[in-house]
């Protein structure tokens, strides 16, 4: 099978973003046309498994097989695609027979003899009511489905509540919408600035900047999740870059500490994304210097050569990078090896636990001990008393971010004095792009 962009390499088939565009397309179209068509989910349970029990040549033409059942049932023959490791989309004209279906998927799977058992195919169709919603919001009312779909653990999705809810999902969908676009639009969000300092000597060494909603307390985990779902993700972190570097150059960005800016890994990929962030830090020299970005790992990187493409570019003038919530998933050290960064942030869960984990203290330890080699700073978050905070000095960490140290504020402290030179100069990595033509005061 191809691995071409928009194609999952196993099967050939579309990926999960480029089937949600195509089986958007393809209903509005068909409507137009008084075609009945739909959206059918296919869960294959214990997919994974089947395949560990063959060979690699009988996995292959397995993946094959089943891809060639799902094209011959859709609609124009290649409007299929593979959400997640076991889950598949096909878009099909209503009459499709989908328990001739399942049943025709079982019998290949019995076909390789794999002896695994209890193998079962699920449906569950979403029949989308255009009624009162545009057509972008009909396409991320699909997204979000294709998505919530993807990230249920097994077991976890319902395919009955799927089919019986989706009035309501397209209903859920339609509120947060609406939302999100009014929140961006309107500019109706705030920042609260949190000080990451550095261990060696206590002092500021940067802030990072928070999102924080009108009538909410705390974290806007939902809202950003929700954005991610939805397709929103990139309009919402622009506006939050635009915001916070708004705000540097009426200070004088010159005159400030440097602040992290969180960026969605789902938003590097989007295009245009990396061409709006590029004329709004391009704006003077200074600005660039400032400003760190920060990828966040809510959603799941998939293309990680694009993701390190788009990273070059806004490293090249100056802008340093860091790569969040590392340690946690399997896929973080894959990061860490295909992406060009400047620092890493430790997840929290670790560093927490430090003062009475071996394991967590080993594993922060070895961290640092593998970015101090390659050249990439360290910052531990969570950092809630000076227990920790010394357990990470003793284990080599550059950087810590937590209560011990502040707590978020919207005051903006980092403007109120110039920036002092940080405590330790940091190299970029050996394998990095070529230096900025402006220096860099990490």
């Amino acid at each position: 099978p191809s691995a071409a962009a928009g194609r999952d390499q196993a099967t050939g088939l579309l990926d999960k973003e480029a089937f949600g565009e195509a089986a958007h397309r393809r209903v509005m179209a068909g409507r137009a046309e008084g075609e009945d068509i739909n959206l059918t989910l296919v869960n294959m349970d214990k997919l994974a498994a089947v395949r560990r029990h063959l060979n690699e040549a009988d996995g292959r033409a397995l993946m094959t097989e089943l891809a060639a059942l799902l094209r011959a049932k859709s609609v124009d023959g290649d409007l299929a695609g593979r959400i997640d490791e076991d889950k598949f989309g096909v878009l099909h004209q209503a009459a499709l027979n989908l328990a001739a279906l399942s049943s025709e998927i079982e019998a290949l799977v019995r076909d390789k003899d794999t002896g695994v058992r209890n193998f079962a195919v699920d449906t569950a169709t979403m029949v989308l009511d255009a009624e009162g919603m545009s057509d972008e919001e009909s396409a991320q009312a699909v997204l979000y489905t294709l998505n919530k779909f993807s990230e249920e653990e097994a077991g976890a999705f319902s395919f009955t509540k799927l089919s019986e809810g989706c009035s309501q999902m397209l209903s859920e969908t339609m509120v947060w919408v609406q939302r999100i676009k009014r929140t961006i639009n309107r500019n109706s969000f705030s920042m609260a600035y949190q000080p990451i300092v550095s261990l060696a000597d206590d002092q500021v060494h940067h802030y990072e900047a928070l999102l924080r909603l009108p009538g909410e307390v705390g974290s806007p985990y939902k809202f950003v999740t929700m954005a991610e779902q939805l397709g929103s993700i990139a309009d919402l972190d622009l506006a939050v870059l635009r915001r916070v570097t708004g705000l540097l150059q009426k200070v004088g960005s010159e005159r400030c500490k440097p602040v992290a800016v969180n960026v969605s890994g789902r938003s590097l990929g989007t295009p245009g994304f990396v061409d709006a962030v590029m004329e709004t830090v391009q704006r003077d020299e200074s600005l660039c210097r400032t400003l760190l970005i920060e990828v966040t790992e809510s959603s799941k990187i998939m293309d990680l050569q694009t993701a390190n493409e788009a990273l070059r570019r806004v490293r090249a003038p100056g802008v340093r990078i860091c790569l969040d919530d590392f340690g946690v998933g399997a896929a973080a050290f894959e990061y860490l090896r295909a992406l060009e960064v400047d620092f890493v942030k430790i997840d929290g869960s670790f560093v927490r636990d430090m003062p009475n984990s071996p394991f967590s203290r080993a594993f922060v330890k070895s961290i640092a001990a593998l970015c101090n080699e390659l050249e990439i700073a360290t910052v531990a978050e969570f950092v809630e008393n000076a227990a920790i905070a010394t357990a990470l000095r003793d284990s080599g960490v550059d950087f810590a971010q937590g209560y011990h140290f502040g707590r978020p504020s919207e005051e903006m402290r980092w403007a109120e004095a110039p920036a002092a030179p940080a405590a330790a100069t940091l190299v970029r990595p050996a394998h990095a792009v070529a230096e900025p033509a402006a220096p860099r005061d990490a």
